[in-house]
């Protein structure tokens, strides 16, 4: 049973590490900034991931891998698209409802 946590977490983290590393060449040519968030979580969610399985640790790994998911990529994410929205279209048109 311990080996099959050690498994899945090891696949997991070879998985998120090519898929953070395709994600970023692809940003190269897609300049799409709303695919950073998820490669940001992916990455930063293999701190996580293999001890969600453990009794010790399961729920303290979810409680961190929740609040990270929302705290550290959603907020911002979110937050400064709202903000640089004010760069592109002024102050007025964003708070006349005119750029929907």
């Amino acid at each position: 049973p311990s080996r099959h946590f050690w498994l899945s977490g090891t696949a997991y983290t070879v998985g998120a590490l090519a898929y953070g590393y395709s994600g970023t060449i692809g940003l190269m040519f897609n300049l799409a900034h709303s695919a950073q968030g998820g490669i940001l979580f992916i990455l930063s969610s293999i701190l996580a991931v293999p001890f969600l399985g453990s009794q010790t640790y399961g729920p303290r790994a979810a409680r961190w891998l929740r609040r990270f998911l929302y705290i550290g990529v959603l907020v911002p994410i979110y937050l400064f698209s709202g903000v640089s929205k004010f760069r592109y279209k002024g102050v007025m048109s964003n708070l006349s409802g005119y750029w929907i």
